[in-house]
């Protein structure tokens, strides 16, 4: 491994520590914080920088580089969602955003087409980084002023300043990717076109047939290094502590029923194409059922601990499978590969129930 790709692997170190000292509380937390990002933020140009002075770019480090990003960036933001401090809505946007373009950009990598970042996709991550700096800038004084906290106008200045932020990072977030697909329609129309690869391979066949490929893999997240499920589980929970801000848990549930027909005809398409069963992949399933966890469970949201604890018991008991989770596996298609994450979910929300009611 290169000392580049080095730089970029304690970037998603860092990334993760950021986030998780957002939940702790005072303001040497949030400080740290901030200073973690900046450190992500100078490491993202360093990695890039040496790279190409000491001609030591590899595919790994390709591959690395923006995921890292995605992670610092998308956990910060669904961060900041689930400690309300910008809407949720804009959160989700770019969530979908980034995840659909990532997606696409791994399936065309996938047919041997590689795509460099243009310049509308530099503006959104220069727009992005800095609405995450002024936040945690902001962040950190409220901390540090209590208890008496800020002055009226200068607290209501700042949530001006951090919403107008948010706002330019957002148009320039959808016009950037209006922008990749309009650029590269030429590329994306010839998705529909093509034959099957090799199992387990990103699949061939029609539109529909990529269009829920696409899906089932998370719009790429299934398609990362390193325990794909624990990718799709993360973005599940990202994804649906974004929505929680607006939805109530009620209505997410009954969305998420809903929605359950669908996800299970996306695996199902996809465990046909990919020529395997139940390929490692297909995500959908685990977004789906860390989205119920959330819904039947949003106590969770409220602090650190039991985001882990929601994510970890139900990785735990999806990997482990207890009984009846085994024989559920063994349904047919997309059933079984969306049946043994549903009842993943339900021990994993028992547990929770447990914590709540008998330790927290």
């Amino acid at each position: 491994m290169t000392f580049a790709t080095q730089l970029t692997v304690l970037r998603m170190a860092l990334a993760i520590a950021v986030v998780g000292a957002l939940f702790l509380p005072g303001w040497p937390a949030r400080a740290w914080a901030l200073a973690g990002f900046a450190a992500a933020v100078v490491t993202d140009w360093l990695d890039g920088f040496l790279a190409r002075r000491w001609k030591q770019t590899s595919a790994a480090g390709a591959l690395l580089d923006p995921i890292a990003d995605k992670i610092l960036v998308l956990g910060l933001f669904a961060a900041f969602a689930i400690l309300r401090v910008i809407p949720a809505w804009m959160v989700g946007v770019i969530l979908f955003r980034e995840l659909l373009i990532t997606g696409l950009r791994l399936v065309l990598a996938a047919r041997g087409i590689v795509i460099s970042a243009a310049k509308e996709g530099k503006h959104k991550t220069i727009a992005q980084m800095t609405a995450i700096a002024i936040i945690l800038v902001v962040l950190v004084a409220k901390e540090a002023a209590v208890p008496d906290g800020l002055p009226d106008v200068i607290e209501r200045a700042a949530a001006a300043v951090v919403l107008a932020a948010m706002w330019v990072a957002l148009a320039l977030t959808v016009l950037s990717g209006a922008a990749f697909l309009r650029v590269n329609r030429t590329s994306l129309g010839g998705l529909g076109r093509g034959a099957a690869g090799p199992p387990g391979a990103h699949p061939g066949g029609d539109l529909t047939d990529r269009l829920a490929w696409l899906a089932a893999t998370g719009c790429g997240l299934g398609r990362l290094p390193w325990a794909p499920g624990s990718w799709g589980s993360a973005g599940g929970l990202a994804l649906a502590a974004s929505a929680a801000w607006a939805v109530a848990p009620p209505w997410m549930l009954l969305g998420l029923a809903v929605a359950l027909p669908g996800c299970v005809a996306a695996c199902t398409r996809a465990e046909r194409r990919a020529g395997v069963t139940d390929p490692g992949a297909v995500v959908l399933d685990e977004i789906w059922a860390m989205a119920v966890i959330v819904a039947a469970q949003p106590w969770v949201l409220g602090a650190w601990w039991s985001l882990a604890a929601a994510f970890l018991t139900f990785r735990v008991f999806d990997v482990v499978k207890p009984f009846p989770l085994k024989r559920m596996a063994a349904w047919p298609a997309g059933l079984g590969i969306v049946a043994d994450d549903a009842g993943a979910a339900a021990y994993s929300c028992l547990i929770l129930w447990l914590l709540h009611h008998f330790v927290a």
